[in-house]
């Protein structure tokens, strides 16, 4: 995957350097290594519940291009206003040798809300519109509180401040010189 980016505004007083960071983080602590899966799917998916992998709930059949949309929306979403998404690129294994770009806001290429979830749901927008670590979304059901939104991923920013607390809090390294004095080793030894 490739992906081309500017940023907004100037480095040091915008929040890029955090964005790029969070979407460093999702890209391989979420994203890799995950199991995408069309939601419509009439094959059983119980066996998706008992794997460690991080689940990725898709609107379609999850080829290349729809993944890839998905991931660009994605990254979009965690860039926010300091990075802009010009483009990315997918080259995998099962393309024949082909690849998939996608240029710009590709809002009209996935679901709305409304479209992927139904009139009712727990957000405005679907997880690949939001800047945090999940990768699905939930029907809810008549019953139940829209206020009291199911956790299905964490603040990207926060667990980044929270990694770089975590490295902060560490003692620095202690510096040992031993302490010796060479010898001179001349032909008389």
């Amino acid at each position: 995957m490739t992906v081309s980016i500017d940023l907004v505004g100037e480095p040091e007083t915008s929040m890029a350097k955090a964005r790029l960071k969070a979407m460093k983080l999702w890209t391989h602590a979420f994203l890799d290594g995950c199991i995408a899966y069309d939601v419509h799917t009439k094959i059983d998916t119980t066996l998706l519940e008992s794997l460690s992998n991080h689940i990725m709930m898709c609107p379609d059949d999850p080829h290349d291009y729809l993944l890839l949309a998905m991931i660009h929306s994605k990254l979009t979403a965690i860039a926010g206003d300091d990075i802009v998404i010009r483009s990315t690129m997918l080259s995998t294994d099962t393309g024949e040798g082909f690849s998939n770009t996608i240029h710009g806001a590709i809002e009209d290429a996935l679901p709305s809300m409304t479209e992927w979830v139904g009139p009712r749901s727990f957000w405005s927008v679907p997880w690949w519109s939001r800047a945090d670590s999940s990768m699905m979304d939930i029907p809810p059901e008549s019953s139940d509180d829209l206020t009291k939104k199911p956790h299905l991923g964490d603040d990207l920013l926060l667990m980044i401040n929270e990694e770089d607390d975590i490295r902060t809090d560490k003692p620095a390294a202690e510096i040992i010189k031993p302490q010796f004095k060479p010898r001179v080793i001349d032909d008389k030894d």
